[in-house]
Parts: structure tokens; sequence; C-alpha cells
């Protein structure tokens, strides 16, 4: 791993750290006052995380998982529109979600929107999804590489099973 994911990793561990230490130590039982702080932590993350956040892409991850595509394809939409508007909470992010993604949220909820639009027969959408996200994110491979198969597929035209 290099340096910068292993920094990124670290400071994802840093508000439960700081939490559980200021907990135990205002208690003045750091060993129950740090399992309190860090469960504390966890929970207000996942308060964060799948309330006020990120719940359209937890809701999108929701689908995927049941193969609702449809349903992942809107929740995407929505999550994309949500971090676009507000680019500067990536930034925070591993302190406040304990996310240390290397691509932005903006752009993982394009990458997710376009495969549920695949999935959807629905691939010259996906394609244009993917092309803008590779003007956003150049580097990402997993995109370059569902470009790729999808402008294959657009090539080979459409498939009887779809």
């Amino acid at each position: 791993m290099k340096p910068a994911g292993l920094l990124r990793r670290g400071l994802a561990l840093v508000p439960p750290l700081v939490l559980a230490l200021a907990v135990g130590v205002g208690s003045g039982h750091v060993v129950a006052g740090a399992l309190s702080g860090a469960l504390g932590w966890a929970l207000l993350r996942w308060v964060i995380v799948t309330r006020v956040v990120a719940p359209d892409f937890q809701r999108g991850r929701s689908a995927v998982a049941a193969e609702q595509w449809a349903e992942g394809e809107a929740a995407f939409a929505a999550a994309q529109v949500r971090w676009e508007a507000a680019p500067g909470l990536d930034r925070w992010r591993s302190l406040l979600l304990g996310s240390t993604g290397r691509w932005p949220f903006a752009a993982m909820a394009r990458y997710n929107r376009a495969v549920c639009l695949f999935h959807l027969g629905r691939t010259g959408e996906a394609l244009d999804v993917i092309e803008a996200l590779l003007a956003q994110a150049p580097g990402m491979k997993e995109a370059r590489q569902l470009r790729d198969h999808l402008a294959a597929i657009s090539a080979a035209g459409p498939s009887p099973d779809r």
C-alpha cells in the first residue's frame, strides 16, 4: 500500500480513538470509557452515514445487493447529485465517516449508477455516465474497464437476452 493510502486509513481511526480517550479520561475509568467511547462513535457514524450524509448511497448499495437495478440507479443518481452539491464534504469523510476510499463519493455514485444502467439494459446511457466519470476521474481503472466492456457491447449490437 502507498504511504498516502496508509495515512488516509490511519486518519479514519482518529475519531473513534479521540472519542474513546476523551470519554475514558473524563470518566476516570479508561477501559470502560474507551469501550463506551468507541461504541458511541460507532453509533454516531451509523447515524451520520445512513441518515444524514449518505442515505442515497446506502439505499443504492442495498438495492444492488438485492439486484433491484432500477431502485439502485435512482438512488445512485440522487447520491451523485447530493455529493456533487457538497464536494467539500469529501475532504472530511475520513474523519466524519471513517471512509478512506481513493475516489470521491460522487465518482463512486456515478460508477455504481452506470453498473445499474448496464444491468437494466441501458448500455448507451451507462456509457455516457462512464464517459462523464472518466472526464472527472481519468485514473479510475474500474471505470475504464467498464467503459471498454460497454463499448464492446455497443459495437456488437443488441443482445437477444436483453
